[in-house]
């Protein structure tokens, strides 16, 4: 091993690709990360995470799924969501969708 004598550059982190496989009773999330420079945006070294997440991020996966579940039903359906969800064309001005 060579062992670096100045300051690591590396000051952040970026995933590019998440998986979630909820065909389990306890679903299998994955992600696949860069470590990063802000000043040049370099991404150097990359990582895979497959466990440990936080209650926080389970529950913003949830939410997701759910968006995206209603934007299927939106595309697929004529009448849009039957459970008082909102359909695709429920965005309002902000462009961030109702829940």
């Amino acid at each position: 091993m060579t062992k670096a004598s100045g300051p690591c550059r590396i000051d952040g982190v970026e995933v590019l690709e998440v998986t979630a496989d909820y065909t389990t009773a306890v679903p299998r999330i994955s992600a696949k990360y860069a470590y990063t420079e802000s000043a040049s945006g370099e991404r150097m070294g990359f990582g895979n995470r497959n466990q440990a997440w936080a209650a926080e991020t389970l529950e913003a996966m949830e939410t997701l799924l759910r968006c995206m579940e209603r934007d299927i039903i939106g595309t697929v359906f004529r009448e849009g969501t039957t459970d008082g969800g909102t359909s695709a064309q429920d965005t309002p001005t902000d462009g961030v969708p109702a829940l």
